[in-house]
């Protein structure tokens, strides 16, 4: 997928992973059933792991569960699962899916060093930035405000 270290930068990354994860969850609600087998699901979690792991620039041996975690990403078969219930815009649904999330983070047996820096999965994926939301953030800041530079205060004014 891309380079783990140098390359693009998280935001990028996020937006690349939402491609992979659109690709994944394709038709998902005729086979999220099918992700209950081990042997079905091990390649799709694979995947949807190397995405985690660029996301956030992390080593091969960070554990699925601290890359979900730190990324901010749902697992993928409780996506699919979402998606099999067939309301994927609700609310509703998303803070279930999460909580449901919490249960299986807070049983984990691996990624104990991050659950005890991130032991509540809510407030973490609140924190986290929509894809490209800092940046135009950062667009309208400096859009906003006037700078020091007199020739930049030219540059701005003639614009």
């Amino acid at each position: 997928m891309m380079t783990n270290t140098r390359g693009p930068k998280q935001h990028s990354r996020r937006i690349i992973a939402a491609v992979v994860t659109s690709t994944i969850l394709y038709a998902a609600p005729i086979w999220a059933e099918a992700l209950k087998t081990a042997s079905y699901s091990r390649l799709c979690k694979a995947v949807y792991r190397r995405c985690a792991l660029r996301i956030t620039s992390s080593f091969c041996r960070v554990s699925e569960e601290a890359a979900l975690v730190v990324a901010g990403t749902i697992p993928i078969d409780m996506l699919a699962a979402e998606r099999r219930t067939g309301s994927t815009g609700s609310r509703t649904q998303r803070s279930n899916t999460i909580e449901a999330w919490q249960k299986r983070w807070n049983n984990a047996t691996t990624g104990r060093w991050t659950h005890r820096l991130i032991p509540n999965l809510t407030p973490w994926m609140q924190w986290l930035p929509v894809v490209g939301e800092r940046q135009q953030q950062q667009r309208r800041n400096r859009a906003e405000s006037p700078s020091k530079d007199p020739d930049v205060q030219q540059t701005v004014r003639i614009m």
